[in-house]
């Protein structure tokens, strides 16, 4: 009679773990990532990745990475460790702290099936490379991904970095609407070389204009100061 107690109540316990993951998936995969955390319940090392993710769109670095490490320390043969590190090392590249998010990125090669991961790994420190202008460097990551990873899914975004240039950009504003983009590139184009870049995400189509291409990140920063002065919306790029 115990025994079989014991097992009805591991079985409620599962179960009812079972459905607050359903919940805290549902709210995650619909983008309300503050419920999704108050929906969190439990200690299990889903769980406590997933709220890791919430954070980490959230862009709160700091609480992002706590969970990841936690997963780590918790569950270290757990299917999350890997992913976890690579968040960490997301979470530092999102807040611009390069060479940490490099030291997380390559503390997952150390890891038993670590390399399985390396056409990301490459794909990310690719972007580093971007963000610091070292454009040589960007470049043997990506040509890593294209002939070592043919068929990987990486491929496809390294192409798009490698389209993009190798090169400082300050984008000035995107538009689904064609008139308003020409509008403002001409409005730029009598101060700056403005230009505009036609991109495709599903079946949207922007229209983005950027100002300049410039090697050193020093010569794109005094641009950007003056966009900024003028009161234009500017952003980096890469």
């Amino acid at each position: 009679m115990r025994k079989e107690f014991l097992i009805c109540l591991v079985i409620i316990f599962f179960s009812s773990t079972l459905k607050a993951e359903k919940i805290s998936s549902k709210l995650y995969l619909s983008e309300d990532y503050i419920a999704c955390i108050k929906s969190v319940s439990g200690d299990s090392c889903y769980q406590i990745y997933l709220s890791g993710l919430c954070y980490l769109k959230l862009r709160k670095y700091i609480n992002a990475r706590n969970n990841f490490r936690k997963v780590v320390k918790k569950c270290p043969q757990s299917e999350y460790v890997l992913t976890s590190l690579i968040k960490i090392g997301d979470a530092y590249l999102l807040e611009g702290k390069y060479k940490k998010a490099k030291a997380a990125y390559r503390s997952v090669l150390k890891k038993e099936n670590g390399r399985k991961f390396l056409p990301l790994i490459y794909l990310r420190l690719a972007q580093i490379s971007a963000k610091e202008g070292n454009w040589q460097k960007e470049k043997e990551f990506i040509d890593k991904i294209k002939y070592e990873y043919p068929n990987s899914i990486e491929k496809e975004l390294a192409q798009t970095l490698e389209k993009r240039g190798f090169f400082f950009t300050i984008q000035v504003g995107a538009f689904v609407n064609f008139k308003n983009a020409y509008s403002l590139l001409k409005e730029l184009k009598k101060k700056y070389p403005a230009y505009l870049v036609k991109e495709r995400k599903g079946k949207i189509v922007f229209y983005k204009v950027r100002v300049g291409k410039f090697k050193k990140r020093k010569e794109a920063e005094q641009i950007y100061e003056k966009l900024i002065e003028e009161n234009y919306p500017a952003c980096f790029y890469p």
